[in-house]
């Protein structure tokens, strides 16, 4: 048998051989950047709502996408329209003709009236929440200001004592304090809604809301004639409007 000169080839030089056809191994992709976070505010313990952080036309749920009222470019828009109106039934024949006409009319409306709510909820609930956080922090201010009386012994009570309860006498008042606090809050955050709500209203078409300038007269500085309207009288058409607008939202 004749004999060859075959060698098997070596293990390592097959891998090396493999490897330079190997494709290179994927570069790892760079994480996405994150949105820059706004520090919370210090004065607020966790979980407190804070009533200034109130933006106008937002509330928990996504907020409708902006939608313009459809307008012929030859007719004045219904804010002008609107900004002419001083009395009610006229008021009530405009809104009607945009229920009809604007199909984006009603769910901008009901999005703003149902987010002025949902502000106003939350102010409630947190200030139920703050009342019984307040009252709880009190009942263990008294339990504490108990047992340091008793420490005398005999229903008596030494300096000491007397020293470490002392500051929790306040705690009424302090709680007191807090709740207006509170509540000053809430008053500013209110105005600035109502601000906010009435201009939007303004910007719909809305009657009463977005006056032409000089249709309106203070009351008791002037005579209110034709195309003008009492500062008292505007303020109660405003009411009766924002009324027919929430059983139009609830239908």
């Amino acid at each position: 048998m004749a004999s060859t000169d075959y060698q098997p080839p070596n293990l390592a030089t097959i891998l090396q051989t493999l490897a330079a056809y190997a494709p290179p191994p994927p570069q790892p992709q760079p994480p996405p950047p994150q949105p820059p976070s706004h520090p919370p505010s210090t004065d607020l313990e966790e979980g407190e709502y804070d009533p200034s952080n109130f933006q106008p036309s937002s509330q928990p749920s996504q907020p409708l996408p902006p939608q313009p009222i459809q307008q012929h470019p030859s007719t004045p828009s219904p804010s002008t329209k609107a900004s002419l109106i001083t009395t009610w039934p006229p008021a009530l024949r405009h809104t009607t003709h945009l229920l009809s006409t604007q199909p984006a009319f009603l769910p901008r409306l009901r999005h703003l009236i149902r987010s002025a709510h949902a502000h106003e909820r939350q102010w409630w609930d947190d200030r139920l929440a703050l009342q019984q956080r307040l009252s709880t922090r009190d009942a263990g201010r008294r339990k504490i200001s108990s047992v340091l009386a008793s420490l005398g012994g005999g229903g008596g009570v030494d300096e000491g004592s007397a020293a470490a309860a002392a500051p929790l006498g306040g705690a009424a008042g302090e709680a007191e304090r807090e709740l207006r606090a509170y509540d000053r809050k809430v008053c500013r955050a209110y105005g600035e809604m109502v601000k906010a709500t009435g201009e939007e209203l303004g910007r719909l078409g809305v009657p009463f809301f977005g006056m032409k300038e000089g249709s309106v007269v203070r009351d008791g500085e002037g005579e209110v004639g034709e195309g003008k309207v009492g500062e008292g009288e505007l303020e109660r058409l405003k009411g009766r409007m924002v009324e027919f607008l929430e059983d139009m939202v609830k239908e």
